[in-house]
């Protein structure tokens, strides 16, 4: 191809390409925008849910942690169970064990924590992570 040929081929792409944006109208430019500002408004929803999401999944995995961390004793110092709070704990009232029964969000989310882990005991899992790194408070 000699430099005519290929001076006109760039022409005519041009030249196409001058035709399609002069046929893009103000309408069209409108609706496009449009559909642009929905997506990222169904993006942005979408993130908000996730992060709401994600929120509850890290306090459900505290709550975790520290149901099945060990009991914090003070070097030197033993721990003795009287029987009168043996019999307490035999004895809860309903207020109690309704306060200690999971939501059904809390489920669902235990439900999913449980998948993620899959056949692997969770005491394994708690034993792997540092408390005092994530959890100061633990």
């Amino acid at each position: 191809m000699d430099i005519y040929s290929t001076a006109k081929a760039l022409e005519d792409v041009y030249m196409d390409y001058s035709k399609r944006l002069d046929a893009v109208t103000g309408d069209k430019i409108k609706a496009a925008m449009a559909q642009y500002v929905k997506l990222e408004r169904q993006k942005f929803r979408r993130a908000q849910v996730a992060a709401r999401e994600l929120r509850q999944f890290e306090r459900l995995k505290t709550a975790l942690l520290r149901a099945y961390a060990p009991v914090a004793t003070k070097p030197g110092f033993r721990y003795v169970v009287k029987r009168s709070s043996q019999r307490k704990l035999l004895n809860k009232t309903k207020y109690e064990e309704a306060r200690n029964s999971l939501t059904e969000a809390e489920l669902e989310y235990l439900t999913l924590f449980t998948d993620w882990t899959g056949n692997e005991d969770p005491k394994e899992f708690i034993q792997g992570l540092s408390l005092t790194e994530h959890h100061p408070y633990i």
